[in-house]
């Protein structure tokens, strides 16, 4: 009789063991389908036309890191720039429109060369482009004093021109008979305005064009007083060329949550320090002959966990796409630009970019360069020690709180660019930063930023252009599917 209970507690057992290996092998299938979904996805956002690891062969696959027997094969219907009408059918038999790529991912484990489970997920993917319609543009909160902000559209201009010249000499934009090629009262900046003080247009301001403002449902008027706090308050002694000064949009700006399209840990152990020194007159030159300048850095396209560029450096960037994880730090130098076929340079900074008193692709395009900022900083001691260089008195306070809550989910990024020339486009969902000095050529979309005794120049070229389109994807219904 005892062994008979024994025996059937021991098929209990194993039967219990079964179910649970059955259960754990089932969550690694699925984890493997969601990482091949995530592993096309790093694809699509490297390239955009990605229809397999054979070029239209549909089909990518790959094993789990550290694992090899637990693999995913991703199924890619890429109908991207499929023409309006030309949908495609997937194997699973659902209908990929126009823009969207489908994904269909299976997880399967082995054991001994053997399948023994298989699990699977699909996703659609879509591209999320920001539209630069201002050329600043906050979330939460902009902030903008002592700075001058005009328009220009540098596909149909060419270089920016205020009109003033340059007397004609070394290179001046124009000359002493130039007309310029602003375009008058057409620059915007703009916000969510979903609270009072939201856009904040400080004393000292010169705005040729008009705030544009996304829908609020704050009642009262949109440009407040003193005694009257609106989401949009106008300084006395800041000029607005447009009446009104202020309006409401239809819809608000979308700004979308950048991703990298490589791993963090891509980065580790990857620092790059921007240092060379020039070299001496040639030998047998008379006293007093000047040495050569410093040798031009070029730094190829990849992951690195910081960069840092010293003073008197050229960085050279290539076309494609660079990913700064940690931070981005340069002082007194220049960044040039190698662009190939017309490709532009994407930058992904994870945490924190540093530009002083240095020229940024100067007398380029702001197309060409593209600032991603994608929100990688989660520290709150990190986060906390920052705020201070951004934020004052009430504000300050109201953000300190929210970073100190308990369990806060936070993701920051910070941009610091000051007293430089750089034509860029840059965007980040929950960036925070400032321009304070210098001038900056292009587009800016952020949660806050803060400009400040600078001149912004809005290049209306960027309305509507294909911008940041590296790293910019939804991945939209995904769900678990049985295999």
């Amino acid at each position: 009789m005892l062994a008979m209970m024994v025996a059937v507690v021991g098929m209990q057992s194993n039967n219990n063991l079964h179910q649970q290996s059955s259960a754990s092998q089932r969550k690694q299938v699925v984890y493997a389908a969601y990482a091949g979904l995530e592993s096309a996805m790093n694809e699509l956002r490297k390239d955009d036309t990605f229809s397999g690891d054979v070029p239209g062969s549909g089909r990518h696959a790959g094993a789990l890191y550290g694992d090899p027997d637990l693999v995913y094969e991703v199924e890619v219907t890429n109908n991207l720039y499929g023409a309006p009408g030309t949908n495609k059918t997937a194997s699973d038999g659902s209908t990929v429109y126009p823009g969207t790529v489908y994904l269909q991912s299976s997880g399967i484990a082995y054991e001994s060369g053997t399948m023994v489970t298989q699990g699977g997920a699909v996703g659609t993917a879509r591209k999320v482009r920001p539209v630069f319609e201002d050329g600043a543009y906050a979330r939460s909160l902009l902030s903008v004093a002592n700075t001058e902000i005009d328009a220009w559209d540098s596909a149909a201009d060419g270089d920016y021109d205020n009109g003033h010249g340059g007397g004609g000499g070394g290179g001046g934009s124009g000359g002493g008979g130039s007309t310029g090629n602003i375009k008058d009262d057409e620059a915007t900046i703009g916000g969510d305005a979903k609270a009072v003080e939201s856009i904040l247009v400080g004393a000292g301001t010169k705005l040729d064009g008009q705030i544009q403002c996304a829908p609020t449902t704050a009642s009262g008027p949109l440009i407040g007083t003193p005694s009257e706090p609106a989401p949009v308050m106008i300084t006395p002694g800041a000029l607005i060329d447009v009446t009104p000064q202020a309006e409401r949009r239809t819809e608000a700006n979308e700004v979308p949550r950048f991703r990298a399209p490589y791993h963090p840990n891509d980065a580790n152990g990857k620092y790059v320090d921007v240092n060379n020194h020039g070299h001496g007159p040639p030998p047998g030159s008379p006293p007093g002959t000047p040495g050569s300048p410093p040798d031009d850095y070029v730094l190829d396209p990849g992951a690195y966990a910081e960069v840092t560029v010293h003073s008197n450096q050229t960085l050279v960037l290539k076309s494609g796409v660079y990913y700064f994880r940690d931070k981005f730090d340069m002082h007194d130098s220049e960044i040039k630009l190698d662009i190939h076929h017309g490709d532009p340079v994407t930058v992904f900074f994870g945490k924190k970019a540093v530009i002083m008193n240095s020229d940024v692709n100067k007398w380029g395009d702001a197309v060409e360069l593209q600032f991603c900022f994608s929100d990688e900083e989660k520290d709150p001691v990190a986060i906390a020690a920052e705020l201070p260089n951004y934020y004052s008195g009430d504000r300050l306070t109201a953000e300190q709180a929210k970073v100190a809550v308990v369990g806060a989910k936070l993701e920051y990024s910070f941009a610091d660019f000051g007293n430089s020339d750089i034509q860029a486009c840059t965007a980040g969902r929950n960036l925070v930063g400032k321009v304070h000095g210098g001038e900056y050529f292009g587009a800016i979309m952020a949660q806050d930023f803060f400009l400040s005794n600078t001149k912004l120049h809005q290049d209306l070229s960027l309305k509507g252009a294909n911008l940041l389109t590296a790293g910019n994807w939804a991945l939209e219904g995904v769900h678990e599917v049985k295999k």
